[in-house]
């Protein structure tokens, strides 16, 4: 099969690349690809002008991309061909150019982009660096001050900003974008002065604003996502070499950081993570062509925290959003709320005004659920209790439109049990935005017992259009998040009860990549979420801190004390209930290390997750995964709970939970004891081809 060819475009060569179904570059691409430049070389043809098919410019959407080749020729044979090849070479750039793609374009003389096109070396997301010199190009085509985000943190540049940085020649109209790259060329060509090619530039190793300490102002002002990333730090490596050796001694460090990065337990992880993502929305019983509902008008029933996260998200895509509560008071608040959102998002530089007053344009206020007639789906996010519940979706059914969906923010509840009071149960759906909701990325899809296909896809394709990564679960308490929680949150006191003080397991948690621990997140979820003071038994701990008064941020005191800006302090008041706690659980108490921290909070999260896949409530192990790092920020770098227990050997998993397992709750799986006698890897369980 013809995956590259060469036509004549006037006094050009054209090299088109098509590697469906989508455009990669696969060994045998890479083959043609060559072999289509040694012809090119050969021809009388004055340039080449290189592009791909269907939009893209050799568009790398899959793990594929991010592979170091095996089979010559690699893309590094590739890129010195095509860089030291006798004629102007130029790209067209229509679509996303990352990846190879760009190192590709990089090498060549000139490059047009149309305004729909976006660039980017996003190799650090998976753990490596641009494998053809792609840093060192891009430091020399538009300095070192630019490259950084760029590298390091995954940053994409559209067309124009492409334009004004240097990385592209022109950004035409669509319609003008081969005349413009013709004329471009020709202009060359006649003046006989062929373009500096991006490997000789040095012009722009020296535009370094911020002077000599750019490196540590850009490590220190990204502190946070930088936090444990060893890519990254090789990456801004790479182009400190750029700016201080000559570009074939800056290549040679850069191949010895993309080896270390290559050997670092994180590109393997990271690349897992990578994958997942994509394994997540392949359904068995809900294939890609299954129609969906049209979605153009949303309904969240609730004001209060998650109802306005909720209609944020949903502004933020363009949807139309009523927002209704039964009490103008409640609605006012959450209105207002929501207002000052925009604001602090807008002080931070996160949106322009314009773009505020569109969001809030698109959120209109009801109170009473008589206004959600005419939506296509509602979300309710409602006091989580079963009939409050109930009584919302039986009015519900009676006055939303046939044809639409009926969706819950519930955290745990039982789907089947709401459904059951409509007439409709096939449109019930949940589902469960990670806190806040119109941040973080995790969305839990609840499939009900007779929830139909058609509403399975039309809840994963919604929370996709609001920029969120959605994975299908079945209804069981607490669904995956919540009940994989439970046993977390369990593991954290009875570290505490053996000697550990809550700063020392959240400090244990922090370094390991989380951006907070089990005792700060409880802080900010509200101590007194759930709590019943007439029966404590559930929480000792919890318990005596919300008769204390302590209820977490919102009382400005929880396990922690807090100031106006948020930060926690450990307090002596504290320490003494938790001693007081330690002395009465009859434990011996003792000091307990970081490491064993961390290994008793994960590894029942990993046995609770191989429960849910042996009763079929989540589809693969690595959905769990996802939905711990999307939801409860577990670092990307470390895959996830599941593949951390494969990291460490099921084997030592299972020893350590039966040391310190209190059953019946953490019993150990026997899905976890029959992964551990046959080898098989945990976090590929379910996985799909």
């Amino acid at each position: 099969m013809a995956l590259v060819t060469v036509t004549r475009f006037e006094e050009f060569a054209h090299v088109r690349v098509d590697s469906p179904p989508a455009i990669v570059l696969t060994a045998e691409a890479r083959a043609q690809l060559m072999a289509a430049l040694d012809e090119v070389e050969r021809s009388d043809a004055a340039g080449l002008l290189m592009m791909a098919a269907r939009g893209g410019f050799l568009v790398d959407p899959d793990a594929s991309a991010f592979e170091t080749a095996t089979v010559p020729p690699d893309l590094r044979e590739l890129v010195a061909r095509l860089e030291g090849l006798g004629k102007l070479t130029f790209a067209v750039c229509e679509g996303p150019t990352f990846g190879a793609a760009l190192e590709l374009a990089m090498a060549c003389d000139l490059r047009v982009a149309g305004p729909a096109a976006t660039f980017g070396l996003p190799e650090v997301t998976v753990g490596r660096l641009a494998p053809a010199g792609g840093v060192q190009r891009l430091v020399r085509l538009i300095g070192p001050e630019r490259a950084l985000p760029i590298v390091a943190l995954g940053k994409l540049l559209s067309a124009h900003e492409a334009r004004q940085a240097g990385l592209v020649d022109a950004v035409p109209e669509p319609e003008d974008l081969l005349s413009t790259a013709l004329t471009l060329a020709r202009a060359a060509l006649s003046a006989n002065a062929r373009p500096e090619r991006a490997s000789r530039r040095e012009a722009k190793l020296r535009e370094t604003g911020e002077g000599p300490d750019l490196f540590a102002a850009f490590r220190d002002r990204n502190a946070k996502p930088l936090r444990g990333r060893v890519a990254a730090e090789l990456n801004i490596q790479a182009v400190e070499a750029a700016t201080s050796c000559a570009f074939g001694e800056a290549r040679a460090v850069e191949a010895r950081l993309l080896a270390a990065a290559l050997e670092s337990e994180q590109a393997p992880a990271l690349r897992y993570a990578f994958l997942s993502r994509s394994q997540a929305q392949r359904i068995p019983d809900v294939p890609e062509d299954t129609r969906d509902i049209a979605v153009g008008r949303v309904g969240v029933v609730g004001a209060g925290t998650m109802g306005g996260g909720i209609a944020m998200a949903c502004a933020n895509a363009g949807l139309d959003v009523v927002l209704v509560d039964q009490a103008a008071a409640a609605l006012d608040r959450g209105l207002a709320t929501i207002r000052r959102n925009y604001a602090q998002t807008a002080a931070r530089g996160g949106l322009g005004e314009a773009e505020v007053a569109s969001h809030l344009d698109r959120i209109v206020g009801a109170v009473g659920l008589a206004a959600l007639t005419d939506v296509d789906l509602v979300i309710e996010a409602a006091f989580e209790r079963m009939d409050v519940k109930q009584d919302i979706f039986r009015e519900l059914d009676r006055i939303c439109r046939p044809g639409a969906v009926l969706g819950t923010n519930t955290s745990g509840l039982d789907i089947n049990a709401i459904a059951g009071v409509t007439r409709r149960p096939e449109a019930v759906i949940g589902l469960h935005f990670a806190s806040p909701a119109h941040v973080t990325r995790g969305v839990e899809v609840i499939r009900g017992d007779r929830t139909s296909r058609e509403v399975v896809a039309t809840g994963m394709r919604f929370a996709k259009r609001l920029g969120k990564l959605p994975v299908l679960v079945g209804v069981t308490p607490g669904f995956v998040a919540n009940r994989t929680m439970y046993p977390y949150r369990r593991a954290a006191i009875a570290l505490v009860a053996e000697g550990a003080t809550p700063w020392e397991v959240d400090q244990a948690v922090y370094d390991f990549g989380f951006p907070m621990g089990p005792f700060a997140m409880h802080d900010l979820a509200g101590l007194d979420v759930g709590w019943n003071p007439d029966d404590a038994s559930g929480d000792i701990l919890r318990d005596r801190l919300c008769r204390a008064g302590r209820f977490g941020q919102k009382s400005m005191a929880g396990y922690y004390d807090y100031d106006e800006g948020r930060t926690p302090t450990p307090f002596d008041v504290v320490a003494q209930i938790v001693e007081r706690f330690q002395q009465e659980s009859g434990r011996a108490v003792r000091k307990i290390s970081a490491d064993e921290m961390v290994e008793r909070l994960m590894f029942p999260i990993a046995n609770e997750g191989a429960r849910l896949l042996e009763e079929g409530k989540a589809l693969r192990a690595s959905d769990i995964d996802l939905i711990w790092r999307f939801g409860y920020g577990w670092p990307d770098y470390r895959g996830g709970p599941m593949y951390f227990a494969d990291q460490k050997g099921l084997g030592h998993v299972i020893r350590s939970l039966e040391a310190s397992a209190a059953p019946p709750d953490d019993e150990v799986s026997l899905l976890l004891r029959s992964a551990a006698s046959t080898g098989e890897p945990l976090h590929c369980w379910g996985w799909r081809d």
